[in-house]
């Protein structure tokens, strides 16, 4: 097996090997359907691109499901800030996940994530199309795994300090729920961000973190969470 240069084996050391590898093959299918389908208008480049990565109703239909999980490893092939942004959410915090939980387990967090990810934004298509007439669209990109593990290290570290955008400080716990509402204004106001991707990714987040990867946990916390919502309104102030 080839050996990475000194300075690639210290990033993946640092970084952890999921964490690594999961950047270097966004990276790399960047670059090669970059180039295959964007400089040399290979059409089977850009069938591969298509048909065996990207997420659509019409793959799905033909029996495609793998494309439920490969759709995360290509991104918009017309923005290269598509995959750079999600790199870079992941460089920052996925190894955290990756240290504390080891190497198994952020492969599973991560198939995980991606997979919810696309159930949701399918279903999503499903009611866009045929219930409320719109166009059928491709869906590529990480994104969903990436909020899972912003989730993630808000849950995590609640109180670190973060800098949003470089600029913003703020606690890690407000970086999930942040996200969510400013990609559903995007969302309601036309954007193309994968807003129902990017849920799916939360949530499958909260039910392997906050619920322990246990429906009857989950089932029991909700019950509890909504037993002492109700309880409260029922509380009079004299």
């Amino acid at each position: 097996m080839a050996r990475l240069p000194p300075w690639l084996e210290s990033l993946r050391r640092r970084l952890g090997t999921v964490t690594f590898t999961t950047m270097a093959v966004c990276l790399a299918l960047q670059v090669i359907f970059g180039i295959s389908v964007g400089l040399l208008r290979s059409p089977l480049a850009y069938a591969i691109y298509s048909q065996v990565f990207a997420l659509s109703l019409h793959q799905l239909q033909q029996g495609h499901f793998w494309t439920l999980l490969t759709y995360g490893a290509a991104h918009d092939l017309g923005d290269p800030f598509h995959v750079l942004f999600n790199c870079l959410a992941l460089f920052y915090f996925m190894p955290l996940f990756e240290k504390r939980y080891g190497k198994k387990a952020t492969l599973r967090f991560l198939l995980v994530a991606v997979v919810a990810g696309g159930v949701t934004q399918s279903l999503w298509q499903l009611v866009h199309v045929h219930l409320l007439g719109g166009d059928p669209v491709a869906t590529v990109g990480i994104s969903a795994a990436v909020m899972a593990f912003i989730a993630a290290f808000g849950w995590l570290q609640p109180e670190a300090r973060v800098q949003l955008m470089l600029v913003v400080p703020l606690e890690a716990r407000w970086l999930a729920p942040l996200g969510l509402g400013i990609d559903f204004l995007l969302f309601v106001s036309g954007s193309r961000v994968a807003f129902f991707a990017h849920l799916g990714g939360y949530l499958a987040a909260w039910f392997l973190i906050q619920g322990r990867g246990d429906p009857q946990f989950v089932w029991q916390r909700l019950r509890l969470q909504f037993g002492k919502r109700k309880a409260s309104r029922l509380v009079v102030v004299n």
